[in-house]
């Protein structure tokens, strides 16, 4: 068994309105923000990157997934938001790589519709691991660590034989500032992606049966 993994680093965001964001350069690694329609300016952002399975794919051997996880080593945090301030993470690995701009004019980060359901960007057997979180302040702590008020978990744990595992983390900001706070703040932790794989031979036949299927999928999402 192998032992894959994807860090994403840190990311610390502020604004003096709770409505467009800045992301502070020095204090966050590898995230950019999304920009498309329907999308207000500064609320979306994400960490992309993949784990390179080219050079098992080039020993022709297919890729079985026995497990995938997202590691964090404390929870987000907050300073200066007010009571209705909420924010969603989501993360995915998938076989293919995930369309930015249609995520966001798809409204699935609006109405929390997940990759791998009919009608969606990618289908099942594309999206390995999928999880959304949704958080929201929480008076118990000062509304300085918020409370995740749901996680909702779900892809193929299918096996491949693409190049590529590709590795995202999106944060959705819906945040409005405190009775008298001049700024706000939200700091989303590290994590990394974990995924625990075994690689082995397959039958000839089967294996070009799995190349197949890999290319089909990426030429057009299937709907069924």
């Amino acid at each position: 068994m192998k032992q894959l993994v994807k860090p994403h680093g840190q990311l610390l965001l502020t604004s003096p309105t709770g409505a467009v964001w800045s992301v502070i350069p020095n204090q966050s690694s590898g995230w950019e923000m999304i920009q498309g329609p329907g999308v207000p300016p500064g609320a979306l952002f994400v960490s992309a990157s993949y784990i390179d399975l080219a050079g098992l794919s080039m020993d022709e051997k297919t890729v079985f997934f026995d497990a995938m996880t997202v590691q964090t080593g404390m929870p987000p945090m907050l300073v200066g938001a007010g009571a209705e301030s909420n924010f969603r993470v989501y993360d995915f690995m998938t076989s293919h790589p995930v369309d930015l701009v249609s995520f966001t004019t798809t409204l699935q980060y609006l109405q929390g519709i997940g990759f791998g359901t009919p009608g969606q960007q990618l289908n099942f057997e594309n999206v390995h691991y999928a999880r959304t979180q949704f958080f929201s302040t929480d008076i118990d702590f000062g509304f300085q660590v918020p409370r995740q008020t749901s996680s909702h978990q779900h892809g193929s744990l299918g096996s491949t034989a693409s190049d590529r595992l590709y590795s995202y983390r999106i944060l959705y900001a819906n945040m409005v500032p405190a009775d008298g706070a001049s700024t706000v703040s939200l700091t989303l932790p590290p994590s990394r992606h974990l995924v625990a794989a075994t690689v082995r031979e397959e039958a000839d036949y089967a294996y070009m049966m799995r190349l197949k299927r890999s290319y089909d999928l990426q030429q057009e999402p299937d709907v069924d």
